[in-house]
């Protein structure tokens, strides 16, 4: 078939068709010979085909041929979808500390997709983690407990403790830039957070700096023998608590002390709740500072912290003099209690669900009644 008009001469082709077979088709043979970009590419035609006929042994060599060249392809689309696969492995090959930020889902999420199905037992799970990754470090851990490095970082989260690491003394600990990586460095290449390479680069150098500070605590000498932070392996940050998930302590359950945990509320929302919480931040430093809802906030103090309640209380008031506190577990308790239970308050609970639904935005905003003893408004949830 030719075409009306061409811009480009005809090229003669040579093609190889086992035809010792009567019932081959023809069309069929040009078609699995060709290559796909001349199949598929409009305006390219064949004038003459030459067919020379092939003994049985040249037609197997060229079928082997081909499906060695098939294979090669299949096995390449394997290999690109197979994809992080290969790192996790790597990672798990080496051997070597890894480091996350506030990583407990992060690391469920790789034990399950990588490792394996997550178990129902915990200790069966800390030891899937252990075998994988012998040390892992927690930078949100470390910036809110570490007696050394708390009282550095104001607030603890990351983009926040990696602006803090890149001035005073933590900003003393150079960190090494591997070659083609450079614009992580650069303003106006840099991602930001929130993308996996900028906030892997960011908790790697948090977690160098943190881990220079702490040498020069201890000195050349207790360095050597005792690496900086190795307290802090395997412990693993719970938001919203003081205590943290530890991977080498072999027990099913693990309890969680929240005296020093105090919800703050009444705050006003919006600017008026940050300006509460950026006070606090200032005054209690080391604290762990979580919004909670648009008016209010959980203070979690550092467990060396000697604050109470009513002085965290008296810092909000010197911002907003309508803010109130409250134990925090004694909140929870009450939101989380279901009709019939000590300390079911139909009021707090209500409100506890009209929050949640404004959250989910399929809150009417009308007044509504107690919900009816059959159906709890408040759920409960299990913590690990």
């Amino acid at each position: 078939k030719l075409p009306a008009k061409r811009s480009q001469p005809l090229q003669a082709k040579r093609f190889r068709c086992p035809t010792f077979n009567p019932s081959v088709d023809l069309a069929h043979c040009i078609r699995d010979i060709l290559p796909e970009s001349s199949q598929e590419s409009e305006g390219e035609y064949l004038r003459d085909l030459v067919l020379t006929r092939l003994g049985r042994e040249a037609c197997e060599e060229h079928r082997a041929a081909k499906d060695a060249e098939r294979n090669a392809r299949e096995l390449a689309e394997i290999d690109t979808a197979v994809g992080f696969r290969h790192v996790v492995d790597a990672m798990i090959a080496a051997q070597k500390p890894i480091v996350g930020h506030n990583c407990a889902v992060d690391l469920l999420h790789l034990v399950d997709k990588f490792v394996s199905p997550l178990p129902s037992s915990v200790v069966t799970f800390k030891h899937l983690v252990r075998e994988s990754f012998p040390q892992i470090y927690d930078t949100k851990r470390i910036t809110a407990a570490a007696p050394s490095i708390h009282a550095l970082f104001p607030a603890t989260g990351l983009s926040a403790a990696y602006e803090q690491s890149c001035t005073g003394v933590l900003a003393s600990t150079h960190v090494h830039i591997a070659q083609g990586f450079s614009q992580l460095l650069d303003v106006e290449t840099a991602t930001g957070a929130h993308d996996a390479a900028y906030d892997a680069f960011m908790t790697g150098t948090l977690f160098a700096r943190a881990r220079g500070v702490e040498a020069a605590r201890q000195g050349a000498d207790a360095a050597a023998t005792s690496p900086p932070l190795a307290s802090f392996a395997n412990k693993i940050n719970l938001m919203r608590s003081d205590g943290c998930f530890d991977l080498a302590v072999d027990i099913e359950s693990q309890r969680v002390g929240r005296s020093t945990r105090i919800r703050v509320y009444e705050l006003g929302g919006g600017e008026a709740t940050d300006a509460v919480v950026a006070a606090l931040r200032a005054r209690f430093s080391g604290a762990q500072i979580d919004w909670l809802g648009d008016s209010a906030c959980v203070v979690t103090l550092p467990e060396d912290s000697s604050a109470t309640s009513d002085e965290v209380l008296a810092a909000a008031q010197t911002v907003r003099e309508s803010a109130l506190a409250e134990d925090y577990a004694s909140y929870v308790r009450r939101i989380t209690a279901l009709p019939g239970d000590p300390g079911w308050d139909a009021g707090s609970a209500g409100g506890a669900e009209r929050s949640r639904k404004r959250r989910r935005g399929d809150d009417d905003g009308g007044a509504r009644s107690a919900p009816s003893g059959d159906e709890p408004s408040a759920r409960t949830c299990t913590v690990l």
